[in-house]
This record gives structure tokens, sequence and C-alpha cells, in this order.
């Protein structure tokens, strides 16, 4: 057989190349319908990720998430590309590979078809085979490869399968294109141009802004906190602070049923709260609040998120930082003109911290000077309201950016009773003092001065001829301008003596009435008048028009004669002596109870109740008891002398210290009783101060040792006899005072009855007089 007859018929290659082809576009098929499946199955999965968040109040995919997806998406494309098209398009489909492939899927060609193509391939195969049998091999392929049919080749299903898969998200994409042209064109520049356009929400919030609650002292003080926006996502508040997260939802969107925020501190707590829904739609919003944890006492940063149904908002920031407070507070103070003085630098205008308890002299005009932790832009300062009915005055201070902010002045207050005050800080971030600093300073009164003048050796009556002994203090605490002394005899018009204080403050003056008698004008004093002394002083205020003047005691004096005041005397003397007699009869007693232990035995008391009947003696006291007993009635009783002796040396120094009174009213009211005064001294007073001075001290000593012998059971007996000999030397001295009293009372006595003849001899010489007079009249007429 020649080569020519060698050749492929036409039907064999037609049938290959129709099989060729078939292929290339099955591979083609398939490749489109993966590549419809990748690009549909990516588009529904990116939109899945991307938008469906959204419903749940999540963010879109950001724009670096996006490019990862879209690079996905191309790499697998290429892949796909590359490997079911470009791959399977490169390769050589040649006769002997189709030839092949049919007698695979066709197997009653019985080989005939791969021979004849591998001859007609290959001719020099043919030489070693019989031609018959070539040609009847031929005739047979061509016999049957009419009968192929192309459709047997393919496996149809996968690729319809495929198709279908394709054309299933091809067709949904399509409709969802159509039904949401404007979703859809925002899905793929989003996806694919990766847009920054946000997905359109249903809802729509917005953070209003935090409102800082005040404490409950603050709040009292201050107007309602404002609501403090966010700078760019970010605000500062106070450390301990609570804060109060407000969200407003537009009415004209779907309002959530809840809103939430999302919250992450800086120590890594993190978690999810619900905020309250507040009142209905009001101006077209619903607002929604949130003041509890963490945002009440924030102590750490808090970052948070809200979001209401499907919009949420992100990056919002509470920075915790230091609230201002003052760290320095000094009044500037210009105090009054009363007050100052300049040659020894006394209240002068200074400058002077603020302390607990403060006070400065009323109508000090001061100015507070404070200094904050922080840059401050203003302060407020709450005056207290005036009355319940009234509300708290606030004044708001705006400060300088000088010093940094960081120095503000209150202006210039005159303090009156008590200036209080509390200032509110601002500083430049909007976080306000937590408590305010309160400022209290008291007004002190300036009080009248002081007047603690006494009249000694002065009774209640004196003479015309008295002279009054002024002695004292006149205290100021900023000094005394003016002292006098007002004498108001009966209902006259008051007299000012002008009296001069000793080192400023002490006084020592006499009023002497002959003076005043013998002044111009003259003071008229007679007997019978009375006599009203009182001490007054003023010091430098001028506040007021009313000057403040101190007054001391007032004093009311009777005149009277000479010898009515010896008789006033005459009686004081004669109560003095009676209660003097009391004295001396007490010490006698307690002499004589100090005797009983001298005197007492217990071996005595045995004897006294000693009885023949054996009965009763064995009833009787042992002489151990009745010891004891003795020793604890002596210790009652040294204890009861030492008591009285106590007691009785007091009042004989009172009673001394009266006669010396008695004394000096005979000297101060000038009356002429030289050898009464000797008396009275040398005889009463002295003596009586001598016992109290030195015998009643050594007499107290003596029973303190007493009682503490007694006490501890030792010998008593040489100190009880020392001591009654020492209450008797007492008595012995009392006793002679006693009598100089009653002899100076038999004088006084013997003198009255001298003046009163006196009186009656000139009552007698006048009515004589009278009638002498009468009768020259008579005889006239």
């Amino acid at each position: 057989m020649n080569s020519s007859k060698r050749k492929l018929p036409f039907s064999v290659r037609r049938r290959l190349a129709m099989l060729r082809w078939s292929i290339r576009t099955y591979v083609l098929l398939e490749s489109a319908a993966l590549v419809f499946i990748w690009l549909g199955l990516t588009y529904w999965v990116a939109l899945a990720i991307d938008y469906l968040p959204v419903l749940a109040g999540a963010s879109e995919m950001p724009r670096a998430a996006r490019l990862v997806v879209l690079a996905v998406v191309g790499g697998v494309l290429f892949w796909i590309l590359y490997r079911w098209l470009v791959s399977r398009t490169l390769v050589k489909l040649s006769n002997n590979h189709m030839a092949v492939l049919l007698e695979r899927r066709f197997p009653d060609l019985g080989d005939a078809l791969l021979t004849i193509v591998e001859l007609a391939q290959h001719p020099d195969h043919a030489e070693g085979f019989n031609e018959s049998m070539l040609d009847e091999t031929g005739q047979t392929a061509l016999a049957k490869i009419p009968n192929i049919r192309m459709r047997h080749v393919f496996r149809l299903r996968p690729l319809v399968a495929k198709t279908a898969i394709a054309a299933a998200f091809i067709g949904s994409i399509l409709v969802f294109a159509r039904m949401e042209a404007n979703a859809f064109d925002l899905s793929l520049r989003r996806l694919y141009l990766l847009d920054e356009t946000l997905w359109p929400r249903r809802a729509h919030i917005r953070v209003v802004g935090v409102q800082v609650m005040r404490s409950e002292i603050t709040t009292e003080l201050a107007d309602a906190p404002p609501v403090l926006s966010f700078k760019d996502g970010q605000l500062k508040v106070a450390r301990g602070a609570d804060a109060r997260i407000i969200v407003e939802a537009d009415a004209d969107k779907l309002i959530p049923d809840q809103c939430f925020l999302y919250y992450e501190t800086s120590e890594g707590d993190s978690g999810r709260v619900t905020m309250k829904r507040i009142g209905h739609v009001t101006g077209g919003v619903q607002r929604f609040e949130f003041d509890g944890r963490p945002f009440r006492g924030i102590l750490s940063d808090i970052t948070f998120d809200a979001r209401g149904a499907d919009h949420r908002v992100r990056g919002f920031r509470l920075d915790v930082v230091d609230s201002p407070v003052v760290v320095k507070t000094e009044l500037a103070c210009v105090f009054p003109d009363y007050l100052v003085n300049r040659e020894l630098s006394l209240w002068t205008p200074r400058t002077v911290p603020l302390t607990p308890g403060l006070e400065l002299p009323q109508g000090t005009k001061v100015t507070f000077q404070l200094r904050s932790s922080k840059p401050l832009r203003y302060a407020d300062v709450i005056w207290p309201a005036p009355s319940p009915q009234e509300k708290p005055r606030r004044e708001r201070i705006e400060v300088a950016s000088e010093n940094d902010g960081l120095s503000f002045e209150i202006p210039e207050h005159d303090l009156a009773d008590r200036l209080s005050l509390d200032v509110i800080l601002y500083d430049r971030d909007g976080v306000f003092s937590e408590r305010p600093h309160h400022i209290a300073v008291g007004g002190v009164a300036d009080e009248p001065p002081r007047v603690r003048v006494q009249i000694r050796g002065i009774g209640a009556a004196i003479t015309p001829q008295a002279m009054i002994p002024l002695e004292g203090t006149v205290q100021d605490d900023h000094g005394v301008d003016r002292t006098w002394c007002e004498l108001i005899v009966n209902d006259r018009a008051p007299r000012e003596l002008p009296l001069t204080l000793q080192d400023g403050t002490q006084l020592k003056t006499k009023v002497d009435f002959r003076e005043l008698q013998e002044a111009t004008p003259p003071l008229a004093i007679r007997p019978k008048d009375k006599v009203t002394i009182v001490v007054r002083a003023r010091d430098r205020y001028n506040l007021t028009e009313d000057p403040h003047v101190g007054t001391g005691d007032r004093y009311q004096l009777d005149v009277v004669t000479p010898e009515e005041l010896l008789a006033l005397l005459d009686r004081r003397e004669l109560e003095l002596r009676r209660r003097f007699e009391q004295v001396i009869e007490e010490l006698t007693q307690m002499r004589d109870s100090l005797g009983r232990i001298v005197s007492d035995r217990p071996e005595d008391a045995i004897q006294g109740s000693g009885s023949s009947d054996p009965e009763d003696k064995k009833d009787q006291p042992t002489v151990e008891e009745l010891t004891a007993r003795l020793r604890s009635l002596n210790v009652l009783r040294a204890q009861r002398a030492l008591s009285e002796a106590e007691k009785s040396a007091g009042e004989i120094s009172g009673v001394a210290a009266s006669f010396e009174d008695i004394r000096l009213e005979i000297d101060n009211n000038r009356i002429d009783a030289e050898d009464r005064k000797h008396r009275l001294d040398d005889l009463i007073i002295q003596p009586l101060q001598l016992v109290v001075s030195s015998l009643f001290p050594q007499f107290s000593q003596s029973l303190e040792q007493l009682d503490q012998a007694l006490s501890q059971g030792t010998d008593t007996e040489p100190l009880a006899q020392k001591s009654f000999d020492q209450a008797g030397e007492i008595l012995i001295e009392l006793d002679k005072v006693l009598q100089e009293m009653l002899k100076l009372e038999d004088y006084n006595a013997l003198v009255q009855l001298v003046r009163r003849i006196q009186e009656e001899q000139k009552e007698l010489a006048e009515r004589t007089k009278a009638l002498r007079k009468k009768k020259a009249l008579d005889l006239i007429q």
C-alpha cells in the first residue's frame, strides 16, 4: 500500500476536528462557569461580611479588610483561569489523542480508528503488516465513524450543574441590581473600587456629649452641669467624677428600642451596658442616657462606642485628669482707719494666708488672691443667700492667661459679721473642681473697753468731804481713747471727770469731793444727797456714728454726816464682833474634841461598861476591838479639826479685812478719830493677821501629822497634845482681840453718848434762841 493510501479519510479528519473543537468548547464553558461561580460566590460572601454586621449595629469592613478580600478574589480568579482555561487550552490535541479518546469511549471501534490514524501519521509503521488486513481495518473504521455521537464523549451533567450554579449566581446578582440599584452600585464601589462610602442605616444616632455630675454640695451651690461635647472624639473628665453619657436618635428614622455602650478601660476591663430611654420624642429626637458603672467614679481612661439598632458610632474616649484645686489662698487686707498705727506699724495693709478659723476686724476691706493647680478658664464664686427663700448669688470671674492662668482675684469686699463663700474652678478642658473650695473669714466686732474698776475703802455711805479711791483696769483690744468718771448727784446732770491710765490700762486715782466743792463750777454735795459714781471709757472705733463706750460697775452712795457714818460703822463693828465670837466658840469646841483624843483610853471604855453577870461579859468587846474603834473615831476628830481650822482661818481673815475696810473708810471720809484708828490697827487688825499668818499654819501642820499618825497606828499622844496646846494658844490670842473689841465697843458707846449729849445741848440752845427771838418780837409788837 503506497503512502497516498495511508492518508486519513476526510470523514475521519472531520470527526476528529469536531471532537477537538468540542473539547475546547467544553473547557471554555467549564472555565466560564467556574469564573462566574467564584465571582458570584465571593460577591455575596463579601457583601454579607460587609453589610450583615451593619444590621447588628457593627461597622462595615475596613478598607484594609476589603483590600485583602479583593486580593483573595483576584488571586483565586487568576488561578481558575490558569488552571481550568489557559493550561488546558494550551494542551496540543493531536489526532492520536482524539483517536485514543474515541477508542476508550467507544470500545466497538476495536482499535480500527486508532490504527488508521497511527498509519496516517507514520506510514512506515505499515511495513510488516498485511495490506488487506490494513484495508479491512480502515473500512471498518470508516463504517463505524458515522455512528459516533459526540455528546456521548463528554459528561455533560457536571458542566450543566456548574453552568446552572453560575447562572443562579449571575441571575441573583442581576435581580439584586435591578431591585436595589443603589445598594448594588454601592456594593460594587465598596468591594471592588474600595470606596469609603458607608452603607445607609435605618436608624441614626449621635453622641451628644457628657454631663459630668456634680457632688451634692456643688449641686446645691452651682447651676446644673453643662453638657460637654467631644472634640475629635476625646473629652477630659476629672478623676473620680461621675459622668452621664447622652445619646440622641433621630425620630425621622427608625428609633431604636435600646441603645448600647461598648466600653473598654485602660486597665483592660470591657463590657456592654444598656442606656435608659428618657421620656418621649422631643424636638425630633429621642434621648438616651447612662450614668452607671464604669462611668461612675471614673479612675482610668475609657474608650467606648454607641450603638442603636443598625447604627454604631465609634472612637469616643474619656481621658481622666486631675480636677483643678486651689493650692493657695491669701487675703490682701486694708484695715479700718481707727486701728492703724503707722508709727508702730500696727494694722497696716498686709497680705495674710487663709487659715482655718481666721478672724479679722469688722470693716476690713478684703481682696482674695487664689492660685490653682491647673490653668483656668474661669471660676464661679458662690455667695450665700441672704435668706432661706432666696438663692445663692453666683459671680463668674474670667481668669486671664497671665501667670499661665493659675492666679486670679476675687474683688474687694467689706468684712462684716462673717464672710463666707465657695469657689468652683473650671480649667481649660472644661473640667471643674469636684468639691467647691470653701472660704470663711470671721468678722470680729469691736468690743467696748472693758472697765473693771472698784471702790476700795468706801461703804454704802460717805461724808461730803470724802475721797473715793478708784482702782482697777481699763482695757481694750485696740487701745483706749478716753477714760472718765461720771458723777451724778441726785437727779442732776452728770458731771464728767477725766481720768488718766497708767501703762495704758491701770487706773489708780481718787475722786476728792472737797476739791470738787471748791472747783469752778463747784459740785454741791450735802447730807441726805445720793451720789452715783460710774467709770466709763471709749475706744477709737469710728465705723458708725455711735461710739463704743465701756461702763464699769455703778456705785450709788448715800451722803451722811460724819456722826451718822460713825454710827453706821459702829453697827458694822458690832456685827463683826458677834461673827468673831461665833468663830471663837467653834474653835473652842474643836479644841475640846482634840482633848478627847488625848484623854480617851480603851480601858476606860471597858471599865465603864463592866458588869458582874458572866453572860454579859461574853458580849463585851475586847481591848483590841475598842482600840480600833477609838482609833477610827480619833481619825475622824483629827480630820474635822483640820477642816475646822482651815474654815476658821478664812473667817478670821475675813473679819480682819472687814475691820481694815472700816479703818480705810474713816480715812477716806476724813473723820477725825485717831484713837479709834489706832485701836483698830494695833489691837484688832494686826493681831488677827498675825494669828492667821503664823499660828494657824503651824496648827494645820500639826493636825495633818496627827491625822497621818492616827491612820498609820503609831504613837499619837505627843502630836495630839501639841495640837491641843496650839489650839489653846490661838484661843488665847483671839480672846485678847475680843476683849479689845469689847473695849472699843464701850468706847464707841461712850462717844455716842457724848455725841447725843452734844446734839441735845445744841438742839436746846437752838430752841432757847428761837424762844427768845419770839419773845422779843412780841415785845416789839
